[in-house]
């Protein structure tokens, strides 16, 4: 059994690290131990550290966790940091990447503005084109898929009718019936002369796909990029991931959404009871957009390789000349990213935007409920303004301790008037926003640290028509299936656990 734990290169890998970082601990306490002035300067060290923190421009929780990090473990403390939270080098990396973007964006799809939308939704979408770029898309053809079975069927079905290229960006692939079924089409299309391409997080897909994969896509003809693979070294670059879920077919179809290729999203394999997930599927101008999104970030993969990318090139034929007739009832749409550490935090930025203008409701689902004082204030004002504010969150918990974290939440939200609903049959993996049912927002960031500043995450901002219409509905149907939380839940609760529970919540910036 251990033998065989050791064969696999991912715990290689981790058990590699841990040595490293129980060497490099050991070294640091016994300096500071024998030679006095090594254990000064690594005081000093801790103390400038701290004073750095305290100071920054980073989230306040982001930084008083680091900072009660450096307090307890003084010596140890500002070491870590230093090593483990280089922002200067995901800074680098993210400038690299937002270049790349640029050079992109001259190629996005024809500006078209809200002329007849209502003003929360023209504030929105202004603020979408300053941030990121991208303008509202007329739609001719889009879905709202209310769990993972729902997109897997239809997106298969789109795989094959794939001419030109396919193209797939996800956080986590894992061996089993879903990319069993992916990867069978992926491999007859690229015989067939298709440009298949496939990018996925060396951090997500570390454990659930063997060694040797990349190897095995190249030998059937698809081309691969790693986002920062994990290596066996101690980096202050581990942090930095790519949380997004894109799939692309010949510029003209794109899905976004929570799903990764793994069984237990679409419920072929259960792990926490029934698993919700959801996504969507847009077209036109907007899967253009998505087109480029993905290219950017392959083109940021292969500077290596000196490979330069013919924009161009990729253009769907349906858009040459008077492009894809739009169906007033399907709406618009903009996609939208994050790029972590740029100081433009805009998976927040819109939650904040769509929360802060909803006159009516604001439906909210998300795994993971640790989100920073803005959102909350957020929340807080417009459910004492009058609007109907309600959170799905899961009643069976995938991480015990961010579950904790989770409910720790709960007591302020239910004061304040704002309703929390906990999916009963399992798991709710869908990280999704509507707004008086004009405004919608389906993507891939939790509401949590690490999502909203830490990761490259993607969405799609829906105003009016179908997608919101059926996102509407599911939330109906989905609070049906819910158990609602009071406060005399939360006083069923013994104190120790809700003790435990609040103090879980120091941890929140790194879960």
């Amino acid at each position: 059994m251990f033998k065989k734990y050791l064969t696999r290169f991912a715990n290689v890998v981790v058990l590699t690290v841990l040595l490293q970082a129980v060497m490099f601990a050991a070294l640091i306490y016994e300096a500071g131990r024998i030679y006095l002035p090594a254990g000064i300067a690594l005081i000093t060290l801790s103390f400038i550290c701290a004073v750095f923190v305290a100071t920054g421009e980073t989230h306040p929780v982001y930084r008083l966790a680091w900072v009660l990090t450096i307090m307890f473990v003084p010596v140890l403390g500002g070491v870590i940091y230093v090593v483990y939270n280089s922002r200067r080098v995901s800074r680098l990396i993210d400038r690299e990447f937002h270049k790349r973007f640029q050079a992109a964006l001259k190629h996005k799809s024809r500006e078209q503005e809200l002329v007849n939308g209502d003003r929360a939704s023209r504030y929105t979408a202004q603020y979408l084109k300053e941030a990121v770029g991208f303008t509202p898309s007329a739609l001719s053809d889009c879905a709202y898929f209310p769990l993972g079975e729902n997109k897997l069927s239809l997106m298969l079905e789109e795989l094959r009718k794939a001419e030109r290229y396919i193209f797939l960006e996800y956080f986590i692939i894992e061996e089993g019936a879903v990319w069993d079924a992916v990867y069978a089409i992926l491999e007859q299309k690229a015989r067939e002369g298709v440009d298949v391409r496939l990018i996925y997080d060396g951090a997500g897909c570390l454990y659930p796909l063997p060694f040797g994969f990349k190897k095995q896509m190249e030998k059937a003809g698809i081309k691969i990029r790693v986002f920062n693979p994990v290596k066996p070294f101690v980096s202050p670059r581990v942090n930095v991931r790519n949380h997004r879920k894109i799939a692309v077919i010949d510029g003209k179809r794109a899905f976004c959404g929570g799903l990764n290729l793994a069984d237990q999203y679409v419920n072929l394999k259960e792990m926490y009871g029934h698993w919700k997930d959801s996504a969507s599927m847009v077209d036109g101008g907007a899967a253009w957009d998505m087109t480029l999104m993905f290219l950017s970030m392959w083109d940021f993969l292969s500077r290596d390789e000196q490979e330069q990318i013919d924009y161009d090139a990729f253009k769907p034929e349906a858009r040459v000349g008077s492009g894809v007739a739009a169906n007033p009832e399907a709406g618009l749409a903009v996609p939208m990213f994050d790029i972590p550490h740029d100081k433009v935090t805009v998976s927040e930025h819109v939650f904040l935007s769509l929360i802060s203008r909803a006159e009516k409701y604001v439906y909210i689902t998300t795994p993971y409920l640790m989100c920073g004082s803005e959102i909350l204030s957020a929340l807080y004002v417009a459910a004492k303004s009058g609007v109907d504010v309600r959170i799905i969150t899961p009643y069976v918990a995938d991480k015990r301790i961010v579950n904790a974290v989770t409910k720790s939440y709960y007591r302020g939200l239910l004061e304040n008037k704002i309703r929390i609903f906990e999916y009963a049959p399992g798991f709710i993996h869908a990280k999704n926003i509507i707004a008086d049912g004009k405004r919608a927002m389906v993507g891939t960031a939790n509401l949590d640290y690490i999502s909203l500043y830490m990761h490259h995450e993607c969405g799609v901002c829906f105003f009016g028509g179908k997608v919101v219409a059926d996102l509407e509905s599911d939330f109906t149907k989905t609070f049906g299936l819910c158990n609602e939380v009071t406060l005399l839940d939360l006083e069923r609760v013994h104190p120790l656990m809700r003790a435990a529970q609040r103090a879980c919540r120091i941890l929140a910036p790194f879960l």
